[in-house]
């Protein structure tokens, strides 16, 4: 494999392993949101017990990903607004409407004769600390959709970078490394999941891609670093978290421009499938709980679930 820089603005693994980590999501919550849908010793269920892990492969994928744009558009200190209203733009579109979907979609539940929840409940302060993701900061409060934390942690990634990028992107070594490190040392002091610094490891091993990507990190600061990481995440998660991080740690680094038709398509609808799939499809994981009996049958209501949410999405945003 060479080391020659990429100097493409498009990267065509990224979206490969977006379309692998919102899959392993979307099924997760399929097979293993309702405890009692699938029983605990199915081979299916245990593997995807294993969905949650593509949140870890997002979050290396974003280490990666918005410093190298960054850099690609010459980003100063002076530009942090700018910077963030446009991260802001990127996401908050899709996210306002889905939050109004799973408003209604909680409404439209309860006029049903077989609805068995919660009354439906319109909470002013809860929707409104919606707003800015201000939801991770008051434990009082539960997000509309429990995919929406991930958000969270992506806009106080994108508002802490905005100000760290001097020493990420910085000429000498001896800067980048320090706040790399400074980054590693508070995911110790950080306890909550519901904050950054939390999971700051996983971002830290998409600095190191970018910097070694796009600004020839030499080899040796590389693989020290990157086993710096790797150990810290194995120390504080364990072997699954580890394995999961590591994929696209390995696909960025070697094979960057792998990119299978049918995984570009999942990842050309990975986000409104982050966002929809447990709204949206969930429900008909729940509705056939009532109506389906045994684990083969309800394993083929995961898949069409999961076909059925890419299907919407592909006549909402690819015909």
């Amino acid at each position: 494999m060479t080391n020659a820089k990429i100097t493409t603005s498009n990267i065509p693994v990224i979206e490969t392993l977006r379309g692998i980590a919102a899959s392993m999501v979307c099924l997760f919550h399929f097979a293993c949101g309702n405890p009692d849908f699938i029983s605990n010793g199915n081979v299916f269920k245990q593997v995807a017990s294993n969905g949650w892990l593509g949140v870890e492969i997002f979050f290396v994928i974003s280490g990666f990903v918005v410093p190298y744009s960054m850099y690609k558009n010459g980003y100063q200190l002076l530009n942090f607004p700018r910077f963030l209203l446009r991260r802001l733009l990127r996401l908050e579109p899709p996210y306002l409407l889905s939050i109004i979907g799973v408003l209604i979609l909680n409404y439209l539940a309860t006029l049903t004769s077989i609805y068995r929840g919660q009354d439906f409940v319109l909470d002013p302060i809860q929707i409104s600390l919606h707003a800015g993701y201000l939801i991770a900061f008051f434990p009082g409060y539960n997000w509309l959709n429990p995919a929406y934390w991930t958000l969270a942690i992506e806009f106080q990634y994108y508002f802490i970078l905005g100000l760290l990028f001097v020493l990420i992107n910085h000429r000498l070594l001896a800067f980048f490394w320090s706040g790399s490190l400074v980054l590693l040392l508070l995911s110790f002091i950080v306890s909550s999941d519901r904050h950054f610094f939390h999971y700051s490891p996983y971002f830290v091993l998409g600095f190191v891609l970018f910097r070694k990507l796009e600004r020839g990190l030499p080899e040796l600061h590389f693989y020290s670093l990157s086993l710096m990481v790797f150990g810290l995440i194995y120390y504080q998660k364990g072997i699954d978290t580890l394995l999961a991080s590591l994929v696209p740690f390995l696909l960025i680094r070697f094979v960057p421009d792998w990119n299978p038709k049918p995984l570009k398509f999942l990842g050309m609808i990975s986000y409104s499938m982050y966002l929809l799939h447990g709204p949206f499809a969930g429900r008909i994981i729940n509705l056939s709980t009532r109506f389906v009996v045994g684990d083969s049958l309800r394993i083929g209501i995961v898949v069409i679930a999961f076909i059925l949410v890419c299907y919407v999405l592909r006549i909402l945003f690819i015909d």
